[in-house]
């Protein structure tokens, strides 16, 4: 019997190298399949054990968030893992395009780049032509993703800058319509005490700019960074010290052509976005009603409005013709003979495409510049409003149907075909579904169908011998508590002395 037990305890290893390993299953490999599939136990029994250890993990594991590091790693890694595999699967798929709203990139790529003979800041009268010639052809709203963090020649205030803040100045006064919205991003330092603060060399040397109204906004630009070094989601708002919020770029570029569309008066759509960016200003006062949000999707369930909690949000990456962003460079579309009007009602995203630029991330669709990931949130903002967890019926049909399929699954002889069948499962069922509801902006977790497999199936021994023997443990419950309670205290004891 032992050479038996061994046998099934190696068998049972080797499987495990194939899934992600955890203690469970390998404290859990000599009472494994063997005991389990012995004649003596009826089918009614094992398909009760089965069911009560797969409504375990779906019932109780779930509320055991940070509590178990085992759970949680699992979790959020099968999670993670999966909706990885998702967004790589529909990287070259359309999710549609924002109706009205187009999104363009005009990119510093590298014949741009070599042409101003390599610089290592962007020279301010360059910035300044490329806002100019984005105006200049219809946009609506251009987003400014370079650094404006310091002056052009590091200290002081050089020519170049001068004129840039001129023009802006200009643009910021000009009559609404008539000129596009300029987004301008608030760069993150250290203040004396070492606090975070947004600031801007800009904004510095230019108060008239950071006056609240007029035709220039600022906005912030960070994405968190997940632990292994992704980009995966992008932020609602940047809250500064606990005091002061600030509204991504993203979010305010859809904002503001959302209410140009809504209100069809650029002058009333600016003044409207200026009262909300102060209106939420401050953390104080608690998040702003998320109404608009859902608005911007296209989406008025009181589910959305009731879930959303502002925490980042993932972005739909897909590559940028599939996005239906245009990018060129400016080398090459400012030489040739275009529409006047090419960007109208176009968000124009101004940033650095080139071999040289430091601003580049990996993403789970391979590396990417800044400027996309701004340009990417943007589009996920306009398709879908941030990506939503399946909820409602939709979500009670599919944890049925998992419950289910795995109570079946785990009545199979072996532990082999346990595996080799819920991964057929997973792959005929759970990702052709994902891949359609990801479609539709709507997030499939990937993590009960692998917690079932990863914590059910070890489970399943446990559970089954309290089937076997819920009379007797009924029957003598005080003489089993006084005993676990002694075995406790002695081991106890044993561990002091």
């Amino acid at each position: 019997m032992r050479g038996d037990w061994q046998g099934a305890g190696l068998k049972l290893f080797l499987a495990r190298l194939l899934v992600p390993v955890s203690i469970i299953r390998w404290l859990s490999a000599r009472f494994s399949q063997l005991y389990l599939h012995g004649g003596r136990i009826s089918l009614q029994k094992k398909m009760v054990a089965s069911l009560l250890a797969c409504m375990t993990v779906l019932v109780i594991v779930p509320h055991l968030r940070g509590a178990l590091t085992l759970v949680d790693d699992a979790a959020n890694s099968s999670r993670q893992w999966l909706t990885d595999l998702v967004v790589k699967l529909s990287k070259d798929k359309s999710f549609g395009g924002s109706g009205d709203t187009e999104i363009s990139i005009l990119a510093v790529d590298n014949p741009t780049y070599k042409s101003w003979r390599e610089p290592y800041i962007t020279p301010r009268d360059k910035l300044e032509a490329m806002i100019d010639f984005a105006s200049a052809h219809k946009a609506s709203v251009v987003v400014v993703d370079f650094d404006l963090s310091r002056s052009e020649a590091w200290e002081g205030l050089t020519r170049g800058d001068r004129k840039l803040l001129q023009y802006l100045i200009k643009l910021d006064s000009a009559p609404a319509g008539r000129v596009p919205v300029v987004i301008l991003l608030r760069d993150v330092g250290r203040d004396g005490n070492k606090k975070k603060v947004y600031d801007s060399f800009l904004r510095r040397n230019a108060p008239d700019l950071d006056d609240e109204r007029g035709n220039v906004f600022w906005a912030a630009s960070t994405v968190p960074l997940d632990n292994d070094g992704l980009i995966r989601r992008f932020n609602w708002f940047e809250n500064i010290n606990q005091t002061e919020r600030i509204v991504s770029a993203p979010l305010l570029a859809s904002y503001l052509i959302r209410k140009m569309h809504e209100l069809h008066n650029p002058d009333k759509a600016i003044r409207a976005t200026h009262q909300w960016q102060r209106s939420i200003s401050s953390v104080l006062d608690g998040y702003p009603d998320v109404s608009l949000l859902a608005r911007l999707a296209h989406k008025k369930s009181e589910h959305y409005r009731k879930s959303f909690d502002y925490s980042p949000s993932i972005i739909m990456w897909h590559e940028n013709r599939a996005a239906d962003i245009r990018v060129n460079g400016f080398l090459e579309i400012s030489g040739k003979r275009i529409k006047p009007d090419v960007y109208r009602d176009n968000i124009v995203f101004i940033g650095a495409m080139n071999n040289r630029t430091m601003d580049r991330y990996e993403t789970p669709i391979g590396s990417r510049f800044g400027v996309e990931v701004l340009a990417q949130s943007t589009a996920t903002i306009l398709n879908h409003g941030g990506l939503q967890p399946l909820h409602g019926a939709g979500l009670y049909l599919y944890n049925f149907l998992l419950l289910v399929a795995m109570t079946l699954i785990l009545l199979l002889p072996g532990i082999v075909p346990i595996l080799v069948v819920t991964a057929l499962a997973g792959t005929l069922i759970y990702l052709p579904v994902a891949f359609f509801l990801y479609q539709h902006g709507i997030s499939l977790d990937g993590a009960p169908p692998i917690l079932l497999i990863e914590l059910a199936e070890p489970m399943l021994p446990y559970v089954l011998g309290l089937v076997l023997n819920a009379r007797y443990l009924l029957e003598n419950r005080k003489k089993i508590a006084t005993r676990i309670v002694e075995v406790a205290k002695y081991e106890w004891n044993k561990f002091l002395y």
